[in-house]
């Protein structure tokens, strides 16, 4: 009986997963990546200026490839306060990655939607957590859009944008799939933008919206999130980050242990 060779959960995503988890979430900003800064900072900057006494900082990094960028957001924090902006192979969009040890959504991809600004951001982690709960992922995968939209009332004021999500992910009772447009609670009866871009038919919830359909989704944008050759065509990036020093009290931490290889100090 000849066994076949079981398949890398990470193969298909980007490098393979080594910058897990960095990049579980990629985001996409439909401007160029100065535009997306000035957004952000108009937004955000008195914020970061007001806790921390500075301003943030832009710099410009350079690199063989999107792996060796990726290096430029080193050390990761608790909070996420680096970001590295890259252009990619569609001169539409440009690609933000944040250096939150966790991983996770871009705040500052969120403060684009928020902003005017059209955003796309694709998760996607395997399901990999071991018995004991203590190595690996809970499985996680979902495309989120913001966009323009008319002005309305919500619970909390007004806005003047709209959030689609699409999202298969392990919650306390197992997989769980879920569809919607809206803020926070609201159930809106708006077609997805792309449309049904999952397969309700599908008896498990974990192949109602699989990697291939995350994939082709984004390819119906102009986006190839897993592909390393999509970004970054001129060599070139640039980082955004905090000017001041870290206080004693914050944590900062290595790949390696934010990927559950090396132990975290307490």
């Amino acid at each position: 009986m000849i066994r076949r060779r079981r398949r890398h959960p990470h193969a298909d995503l980007l490098l393979e997963g080594r910058w897990l988890p960095v990049t579980r979430s990629m985001s996409f900003i439909r401007a160029d990546p100065q535009t997306c800064i000035d957004v952000f900072e108009k937004r955000t900057g008195h914020v970061v200026l007001e806790r921390f006494g500075s301003p943030r900082r832009v710099r410009e990094v350079a690199g063989d490839g999107i792996e060796q960028l990726l290096a430029a957001l080193l050390p990761l924090d608790d909070e996420g306060h680096r970001h590295l902006l890259v252009r990619t192979a569609n001169p539409d969009w440009t690609a933000v990655f944040t250096n939150h040890w966790r991983g996770g959504r871009s705040h500052l991809a969120a403060q684009m939607g928020m902003g005017g600004l059209r955003v796309v951001t694709a998760t996607d982690v395997p399901h990999t957590i071991n018995l004991l709960r203590t190595r690996g992922d809970w499985g996680d995968r979902s495309l989120v859009l913001w966009e323009p939209w008319p002005e309305r009332q919500v619970r909390h004021g007004t806005v003047d944008w709209m959030l689609h999500h699409v999202q298969a992910g392990v919650g306390d009772r197992g997989w769980f799939f879920h569809a919607g447009s809206g803020y926070t609670d609201e159930r809106l009866d708006i077609p997805f933008p792309l449309g049904r871009v999952w397969d309700e038919r599908a008896l498990r919830a974990v192949h109602k919206f699989d990697h291939d359909h995350l994939v082709e989704a984004c390819r119906m944008l102009g986006l190839r999130p897993f592909d390393a050759d999509f970004y970054a065509p001129d060599a070139a990036g640039l980082i955004l980050e905090r000017s001041d020093l870290p206080a004693p009290d914050e944590r900062s931490y290595t790949l390696a242990q934010a990927r559950g290889e090396e132990r975290v100090d307490r």
